[in-house]
């Protein structure tokens, strides 16, 4: 009785069994194609969003070969004024001299030429004979008729000798001689933080591994891997041509016994590619088939598979927040992540000396006051603990996408410290933000050489257009403004020549650096104009720093070169502070000065 009552029991459960089989498998076979369909539509869209990104920095690329383009243009444009204006006849017809110039100034070559266009003089970077070249170019361009047109210039980026050059060109003021300044247009970079299509596809990494490439349609152009780099135009064009590419979705190729899944996007000239190997598009297939079958064996696919589609949410959103932080982590030295409710840091990626601060104070306050007392200059304190002040951090990042700060360290180093916002809860509040530190010397060098004269070290009017921006504080009031006008200089440079109206300039110069306050800032604003800004100077006061000036000019006055100068002053003592006024009230004052000293020598 036991066997027989075994029996329709064993079957029943054989039968269970069989039925739990056949599910399974129907299960497990549909939860692969699933998860198949899900690994291609992920790596789909992270594809888009590649080749997305990688169109933007093709036109950034664009745009910013286009400045270089017109920074150089005009760059040779003021090499050849240069020569024109400041140089002597017999050092523009001086082949030593002329290429000791184009190596001062950087560029390739210059060519003097006369009516007929016959070569004065000639310098090349490379020492080649280039006059043949050239001439072709000029007689077959507008350059031919600007001796019938000598006040204007001509600027353009050509071809000589199957080669790419920026060219500028002028008439001489005496109306003698042609002036030509030229540039290879692609000449190695010099400067290593230059954009290069080479470098967009360097240091940065992309989810899935794929392979990139830009191309113009017939070459590669750029790709971060050394597989495509090797691939030969003929070879390009031949698989190129060999791929259906369609419009909004993969295609599925062979290359090499491989299969692949790849992105096309065409943007101008550039075609940009986004390929994928089927092994790293399916990378999760095995390993998450293999768990989904354990936890269906164990009765509990259905909470697991919720609580991985979870996990995989909270995976994609911290992917997105990483993206972000590896995309700026390599213009910044420093990161650090801030949660604000805990007042908390977490390393990012930091440098050695703010890791070393962190192991010690992970504490927001703890970590920034030792970092500000111990590695920034003291001037900069009160700035940075403001800016960094952690009570108003929350409502100064309100409506901003993110807030910037300079200082220099102890060392004399310029840093630029950014607070970006990370995250948001559901009310608003502000939850977590970088604190991303970038080292910015080489740019504060770069721009302090843009604000300083070749001649007189003093600061340009590049510097004054920026200070006016700036404003006047409070504290500086009363501010006055006193434009200086140098006599002599013209006849200095007809009697003596330019390099005594040169010296002339410096001797000034110097003498009112070595008469004014301190806290006075000096500005050559023209080619005899200076501008001096005097901060908590009343008029008295002006008018008592232009007669210090007119002492030292006649005391350093010699036989050879009188030094001698107008001035008007104009003064604001307190409430708005316009700068094109107060300038515009000084100059007025400036040419009744420079008009009552003419009468008074007539």
């Amino acid at each position: 009785m036991l066997k027989m009552n075994k029996a329709p029991s064993l079957r029943k459960m054989h039968f269970i069994v069989g039925i739990f089989l056949v599910i399974s498998i129907f299960v497990f076979v549909a939860i692969g194609f699933s998860v198949q369909y899900q690994d291609l539509q992920e790596t789909y869209h992270m594809a888009e969003k590649t080749t997305s990104f990688l169109k933007a920095e093709c036109q950034k690329y664009d745009n910013y070969i286009r400045g270089n383009s017109a920074r150089t243009l005009k760059g040779l444009l003021e090499c050849a004024e240069s020569l024109d204006q400041f140089i002597s006849k017999e050092d523009q017809t001086n082949d030593e001299f002329l290429d000791e110039f184009i190596r001062t100034e950087n560029i390739g070559g210059v060519l003097i030429l006369d009516q007929n266009f016959s070569l004065i003089a000639q310098a090349d970077m490379m020492h080649k004979e280039t006059y043949d070249s050239w001439y072709d170019v000029i007689t077959n361009t507008t350059i031919k008729d600007m001796f019938q047109n000598p006040k204007k210039t001509y600027i353009d980026h050509l071809t000589v000798d199957h080669a790419p050059y920026d060219m500028a060109a002028l008439v001489s003021k005496d109306g003698e001689r042609l002036i030509l300044c030229y540039l290879f247009a692609e000449s190695p970079a010099s400067d290593p933080y230059e954009l290069t299509l080479k470098s967009i596809l360097e240091n940065n990494n992309f989810y899935k591994n794929p392979y990139l490439a830009i191309t113009d349609g017939t070459r590669i152009l750029s790709t971060n891997s050394s597989v495509i780099e090797k691939i030969s135009p003929d070879q390009y064009k031949k698989l190129s041509s060999s791929i259906e590419w369609k419009e909004n979705q993969f295609a599925k190729f062979e290359y090499q016994n491989t299969t692949y899944y790849g992105l096309r996007y065409i943007y101008n000239n550039y075609y940009v590619y986004s390929v994928y190997a089927a092994e790293d598009v399916f990378a999760n297939r095995k390993s998450f088939i293999v768990f989904v079958l354990e936890i269906y064996m164990a009765v509990g696919i259905i909470i697991l598979a919720f609580q991985k589609h979870s996990d995989k949410i909270s995976i994609n959103k911290m992917e997105k927040q990483l993206d972000i932080i590896n995309a700026i982590s390599t213009s910044y030295t420093s990161i650090f992540l801030l949660h604000m409710d805990r007042l908390e840091l977490e390393a990012v990626n930091p440098s050695n000396y703010l890791n070393a601060v962190f192991e010690k104070h992970s504490n927001a306050y703890e970590f920034l006051t030792e970092v500000c007392e111990e590695k920034i200059a003291k001037k900069y304190h009160a700035s940075v603990r403001n800016f960094l002040d952690l009570n108003t951090l929350a409502d100064r990042l309100k409506g901003q996408v993110f807030l910037c700060n300079e200082f220099q360290d102890n060392q004399g180093i310029w840093y630029s410290v950014s607070l970006i916002p990370q995250k948001y809860d559901s009310n608003g509040n502000l939850q977590t933000l970088l604190i991303a530190t970038r080292d910015i010397s080489s740019a504060k060098e770069t721009e302090e050489l843009s604000f300083k004269d070749r001649l007189t070290g003093l600061y340009n009017r590049n510097y004054m257009e920026v200070r006016s921006k700036e404003g006047v504080r409070v504290g500086d009031f009363p501010v006055s403004l006193i434009m200086v006008d140098c006599n002599y200089l013209k006849r200095t440079n007809d009697t003596l020549g330019h390099e005594y109206g040169d010296l002339l300039l410096q001797r000034i110069a110097n003498a009112i650096v070595d008469t004014i306050p301190k806290s006075c800032i000096v500005m050559r604003v023209g080619g005899d104009e200076f501008l001096i800004l005097c901060m908590q100077c009343n008029n008295q006061q002006a008018k008592n720093i232009i007669s210090d000036i007119k002492e030292k000019l006649v005391e350093r006055s010699d036989e050879k070169l009188i030094l001698s100068a107008a001035f008007g002053a104009a003064t604001v003592e307190d409430g708005a502070f316009c700068f094109e006024e107060v300038y515009k009230k000084a100059d007025q004052e400036m040419y009744r000065d420079k008009k009552a000293n003419r009468i008074k020598r007539e």
